[in-house]
This record gives C-alpha cells, sequence and structure tokens, in this order.
C-alpha cells in the first residue's frame, strides 16, 4: 500500500503551480512540467512474460484499489489532518494579508492577529467568507482530481505488480483480496492514513522531526564547509551584473524585473 505515495507525489507536483483555488493553472506550462517529469523517469518495456502476467496483475490492482478509493482518501486527509489546521490559520489575517500584500508571513511576524484581520478587511471585505468557501471547494477539487488520476495509477501498480510478482504469488494475493477481509483492508488501508490519531502522533513527534531537520541541516553545511561562499545578486559588482544578465541574453534591468516578480510570487503562493 505505500506505494501509492510514490505514484502520488509526481502527480500531485503538477497540481502544485496554481498559486491560488481561483488560478487555474496554464495548459501549456502543466504539459510542459508532465513531459519533462516523465523524461526524467525511464522505464523499460515489460518483457514477454510480464506482459502475460499484466492481466493478472490488472484485475489484482482493481480489487487492492476499488473504485473512488483516491478520492476518498484525500478528502479524509483534509477532514482529518489539514482542515483542523486551517481552521486555525483563518481565526487570524496573516495568512490572507499577506497574499494580498503580495509579502511573506515571516514579514508580518509583529503585527497582531486582529490588526491583521482589519488590515485585510480594507483590502477584500469577503476574505473570511472567502477562505471558508475555498476550504470547502478544495477537498472536491481535489477529490476530482485523484479520481481522474486513478487509472493512471492503478495502470502503473498492475504494470509494478506483473515485474515484482510471478504467477504463482499473484494468485496468492489475489485470494485474500477476493476475500470479505481482504476488500475491506483495500478500502480501509487508505482511508486510515488520514486518521487523526496518525496526525496527532505525528504532531507529537514534532520536536523530534524538527531535531532531524537540524541535524540534518548541520551535516550538510559540514559537508560543504570547504567551497566558496555563494554570492547573491546584490553582492555581485555592477559589471559581473551585467556581464551575468548578458549571459542569459537580458539587461540588468530585465532580470531584476524577473526576480522581484518571483519573489512576489513566492510571496503569495503561502
Amino acid at each position: 500500500m505505500k506505494l501509492f505515495g510514490l505514484f502520488v507525489a509526481p502527480f500531485a507536483a503538477l497540481a502544485l503551480p496554481a498559486p491560488a483555488l481561483g488560478q487555474p493553472a496554464n495548459p501549456d506550462v502543466t504539459a510542459e512540467r508532465a513531459e519533462a517529469l516523465g523524461e526524467m523517469f525511464p522505464v523499460e518495456p515489460l518483457t514477454p512474460e510480464q506482459e502475460a502476467r499484466l492481466p493478472a496483475a490488472t484485475a489484482l490492482v482493481e480489487k487492492i484499489i476499488p473504485p473512488g478509493t483516491m478520492g476518498e482518501m484525500v478528502t479524509g486527509m483534509f477532514d482529518g489532518f489539514l482542515s483542523p489546521i486551517r481552521a486555525i490559520e483563518g481565526n487570524e489575517g496573516k495568512p490572507p494579508l499577506a497574499k494580498l500584500l503580495g509579502v511573506s508571513r515571516g514579514q508580518l511576524a509583529s503585527v497582531g492577529g486582529e490588526a491583521a484581520a482589519r488590515a485585510a478587511t480594507m483590502l477584500d471585505p469577503d476574505w473570511q467568507l472567502r477562505e471558508e468557501r475555498e476550504a470547502e471547494a478544495m477537498p472536491r477539487a481535489m477529490n476530482a482530481m485523484m479520481s481522474a488520476l486513478e487509472p493512471a495509477i492503478k495502470s502503473a501498480m498492475a504494470e509494478m505488480y506483473a515485474i515484482h510478482f510471478d504467477a504463482d504469488e499473484l494468485r496468492d494475493i489475489d485470494v485474500f483480496f477476493s476475500t470479505e477481509s481482504g476488500a475491506a483492508y483495500a478500502r480501509k488501508s487508505f482511508v486510515m492514513t488520514a486518521d487523526p490519531r496518525f496526525a496527532g502522533v505525528m504532531m507529537e513527534a514534532m520536536p523530534e522531526m524538527m531535531a532531524g531537520v537540524a541535524n540534518m541541516q548541520a551535516e550538510l553545511q559540514a559537508a560543504t564547509a570547504d567551497l566558496a561562499t555563494p554570492r547573491s545578486w546584490y553582492e555581485l559588482e555592477p559589471a559581473e551584473q551585467d556581464k551575468l544578465a548578458g549571459m542569459l541574453g537580458m539587461s540588468r534591468e530585465e532580470l531584476e524585473a524577473s526576480m522581484s516578480s518571483v519573489d512576489a510570487e513566492a510571496a503569495y503562493d503561502y
């Protein structure tokens, strides 16, 4: 069942570029990204033996991932894990204010919650209602997206089952998933990943996780400590800026304008 995450990650990456629910991704950009991702993961064609096992593997995957499972799982994630987090954030105006101003939330660290809410209301009188409606619409949109992806994910999993299991193993696995207990396991195992108990444990383990991140950062810093310190654009001499911009076929002003637009987009996409 953990294989599911391996398939969802690249597909989900395609859905990330739109900074807000109401701003659809550019189809051309999404298609380019999909093509680039596909080229990153070349696969060998199935052997004749694997092709022969593919029908059995496909039938098995249909039992392991019953129709609608993907949509149910992502809906459960929102209800059990993400909704409580959004509910907490929805009580203050900093996230929407940061989006409206085009700044990061860190830049509003000194602003109180009530002041941020009032400021957000000046810019968008309906920001609270907008947040509520987006929170309601997001699970529906994700459900539809994952339901649309389900056939492709099942097809890829069927090929992997045909590759990694022989005919006898596929038969044995099918026996279990053909039982009532196997069918219940197939349906519930995905949904259980969104159980609040799991989210609660992850929150309790946050100190250990953060310590692990700190240790990882320290190890990365130690591994690159003898390398030259990277310079930012603003640390370059004007002549170097002109040279760098020329390498990219731009003027210094054009490059700085592009950099500013990227910074603004990053701040907007909170």
